[in-house]
């Protein structure tokens, strides 16, 4: 069901009718049009008084005009800005950020900073706008990672703003670095990759944040120079923190560089430290833990616990898969041929929820990437053809089928979502044999956690 501009629903009557049907309306007919004019006023004014704000090192009014270009993009008007009126305010609120003046606060520099930030959004380009890599990696020596800092800094409210706008920045700013901005940023941090040193968190949380992965223009070389030596650092990199922070930057390289990356020499390597990343009870090993501390600074880049690991470990394997022919195809069987008997429903333990976060991303990022190509924002060279999708489905089925009735209720839910998930794209393959089993859950009597299970399937 959707609605119309009118607020009258409508029904598909079938399938074919809802792929025509109108889309919803985000402002009724005799508003939509007034929209585009207010909108425009509005943003030249913000981006008037920004600049002027900028000019006069008046944070105050800067900040007020910071509130209002907010505004815009919580009315969902950002996109309606025009190219030239997207690199004033970038320029306004960059000037401001560089400042050296005394009245130019943390909180200050945090809110423009977020700003920033929010307006650098990767679909809509500010062109020909650059933001010096330089800029921010002195913000974070000076305020984050500082050789003496006051007591009363250590914590603050103000502090850890800024970190988290800082960080949001150092994000979104990487396709306006520059081109040659990843030799150089590379050449920088080089010096902090010393495995015997605590600084090598900071080297390593630098560059899985801030390297730059976008795509390369065509016929260019897609592999980067530096992938070889970061895989190295892997292998003995010692905090599941620094781990989660290389898989995030490996796949997010894979994602922008899909079908032009080439990992193969290193896909050993790769999915022995994936096996390692959940910690199972193999041969009494697992992912090595930090054998120090990690420094407090750091925290301010940490993505999360076992699930975000588990999600770009996911993400990693999805835009690298390859086919049933493929050389990742392989590996992936083999990792699931290891992985298949924690899945087992009476075979649970810490690992359980791990695992099942691992699933349900998979299926996620399949569907994800299967939108991208749909889209057009991937390479149809490289798209996945339903050969290759079922090729992935098979090689979960087992699993995913013992943990739909797991006795843990996360695991449970997470089979039954990543089947939903798969279900979109092969409905024909994934819902025969998955109504069957919901028919034999639904009339179990002994077996209550089947029809438990039945209707976890049916509500996902």
């Amino acid at each position: 069901q959707r609605k119309d501009h009118t607020g009258a629903k409508m029904v598909a009557d079938s399938a074919m009718e809802v792929e025509t049907m109108t889309p919803v309306l985000a402002y009724p007919p005799s508003y939509r049009d007034q929209v585009r004019p207010e909108s425009d006023q509005w943003a030249e004014a913000v981006a008037k008084g920004l600049e002027d704000a900028a000019s006069a090192d008046n944070f105050t009014d800067g900040w007020s005009w910071t509130r209002q270009l907010n505004k815009i993009f919580d009315l969902k008007l950002s996109k309606t800005l025009s190219p030239e009126l997207r690199k004033r305010v970038c320029g306004a609120l960059l000037s401001m950020i560089q400042s050296s003046s005394d009245k130019l606060t943390l909180f200050f520099r945090a809110k423009f900073c977020h700003a920033l930030a929010r307006i650098l959004k990767k679909d809509v380009h500010v062109p020909d706008f650059v933001v010096p890599w330089k800029l921010i990696t002195d913000l974070f020596d000076k305020w984050h990672f500082p050789k003496a800092r006051p007591q009363q800094f250590i914590g603050s409210s103000p502090m850890t703003t800024h970190s988290s706008a800082l960080v949001f920045l150092a994000r979104k700013a990487r396709p306006y670095y520059g081109p040659e901005a990843e030799q150089e940023l590379y050449e920088y941090l080089r010096p902090y990759f010393c495995p015997h040193d605590v600084v090598q968190h900071k080297g390593h949380a630098l560059l899985c944040t801030m390297m730059p992965t976008e795509a390369v223009a065509e016929g260019a070389e897609g592999t980067p120079f530096w992938l070889e030596e970061v895989v190295a650092m892997m292998s003995w990199a010692d905090s599941e923190q620094s781990q989660t922070l290389f898989f995030s930057l490996l796949a997010r390289l894979a994602r922008m560089r899909v079908g032009r990356v080439d990992m193969t020499p290193y896909l050993d390597e790769l999915f022995t430290m994936m096996l390692g990343a959940f910690s199972l009870p193999l041969g009494g090993g697992g992912m090595r833990k930090s054998s120090g501390s990690t420094p407090s600074e750091c925290n301010i880049f940490r993505q999360g616990g076992g699930g975000r690991r588990m999600a770009v470990i996911a993400k990693l394997i999805v835009y690298l898969y390859d086919g049933p022919d493929g050389a990742v195809h392989s590996r992936l069987v083999q990792l699931m041929r290891v992985l298949e008997t924690f899945f087992h429903p009476s075979n649970g333990g810490y690992w359980t929820g791990t695992l099942g976060a691992f699933v349900l991303s998979l299926s996620g990022y399949t569907a994800r990437r299967i939108g991208h190509e749909k889209r057009g924002d991937l390479p149809q060279k490289t798209a996945l053809g339903r050969d290759s999708i079922e090729a992935l489905y098979n090689v979960l089925f087992s699993a995913l089928d013992m943990g739909l009735y797991s006795k843990n209720k996360m695991m449970s839910l997470a089979c039954a979502k990543a089947f939903r998930n798969f279900s979109f794209t092969l409905p024909t393959v994934v819902l025969p044999p998955l109504m069957q089993r919901v028919f034999e859950g639904l009339g179990a009597v002994t077996e209550t956690h089947q029809t438990q299970s039945a209707f976890d399937v049916l509500c996902a």
